[in-house]
């Protein structure tokens, strides 16, 4: 990630004097770091994109899971915004004939905010959405609750049918998901799940590592139904929500939709965006709600095994 630093204007009265709030920094170095292109971040992947956090388990994104505690500033923005400060920066220039005093200020506000960014330097936040206390714009409690910043954006609870949720709503709980299936391994997995009396939630594709109205696919989603799991919508192409257009979004969830409601005789109420993009949009989530679905699941905690071979040692 590259850190989102305010445009510098040079003026030359005699003196000028601007407020600005400072942004705590990402740390740089010599050799710039790439941009991440897969929503995670870290010394394999890269750094997050448009001034997102990342998080201690490698993944970008905005609220305080990402931001707070553990961030890795080393691959995205980290902290909150500091106390606003007054600064006057004076230089003089003296040769034979003249004598010049010039004032640099930093120009600081605009009237849009950059990507999803919102406060004092970036604006209000869009389409009725929340400005969290570290400048993100969002519509989960994490952005519309405590810090909430009502100058730039509406704070408080939305009216929606459809929240997304990124942990666990009391402590001390935890649940399991599975996403990209079905896939060859999902039976011997829910013959382990069942072994264990541990129920999950499956986010399924119509077609990524196999074919969901095949019959070894439908086999897989009817088992997973009748196990008493939870079958959830991760789009039918695996699309990015956040880059496609509403028509491309509506077409994708209902294929998918319609190919689990054939096998179940029923049709997702929870999605997970692929990527986790496009989580905290407030018109994704009027899109979704208007679908009939009711919650987008992020996740805050990553197994990798999808990208790694064997046990993972954390």
């Amino acid at each position: 990630m590259t850190t989102n630093i305010p445009a510098t204007t040079t003026t030359t009265p005699s003196s000028i004097t601007t407020t600005s709030t400072t942004i705590k920094p990402s740390s740089t170095t010599d050799h710039p770091k790439p941009i991440s292109t897969n929503g995670q971040c870290g010394p394999d992947n890269g750094v997050c994109p448009s001034g997102e956090c990342c998080s201690k388990y490698g993944y970008c994104g905005t609220s305080a899971d990402y931001c707070g505690r553990g961030c890795q500033q080393d691959y995205g923005q980290c902290g909150s915004l500091l106390d606003s400060t007054t600064t006057t920066t004076m230089s003089t220039t003296t040769s034979t004939t003249t004598s010049t005093t010039t004032s640099t200020t930093t120009s600081t506000a605009t009237n849009t905010p950059a990507s999803n960014r919102c406060g004092v330097n970036y604006g209000t936040c869009p389409d009725m959405s929340c400005c969290s206390k570290y400048g993100y714009c969002g519509i989960s409690q994490d952005y519309c609750g405590r810090g909430c910043q009502e100058s730039y954006g509406r704070c408080g609870e939305l009216d929606l049918k459809f929240n997304y949720y990124s942990k666990c709503q009391k402590q001390g709980q935890w649940a399991l998901t599975f996403d990209d299936g079905p896939y060859i391994y999902d039976l011997d997995l829910l013959d382990y799940l069942k072994e264990r009396n541990v129920k999950a939630t499956f986010f399924v594709n119509g077609d990524t590592h196999m074919k969901i109205l095949s019959s070894e696919g439908k086999k897989i989603i009817k088992r997973i139904y009748d196990d008493g799991h939870v079958i959830g919508s991760h789009t039918w192409s695996h699309i990015n929500l956040k880059e496609s257009s509403e028509e491309d979004i509506r077409k994708d969830m209902i294929k998918l939709e319609e190919a689990i409601e054939s096998i179940i005789h029923k049709k997702p109420a929870f999605m997970r965006p692929p990527f986790g993009s496009g989580d905290e949009s407030i018109t994704l989530a009027k899109i979704l709600g208007d679908l009939g679905y009711t919650a987008g699941c992020i996740w805050n905690v990553d197994t990798e095994d999808w990208k790694y071979g064997g046990n993972i040692d954390y």
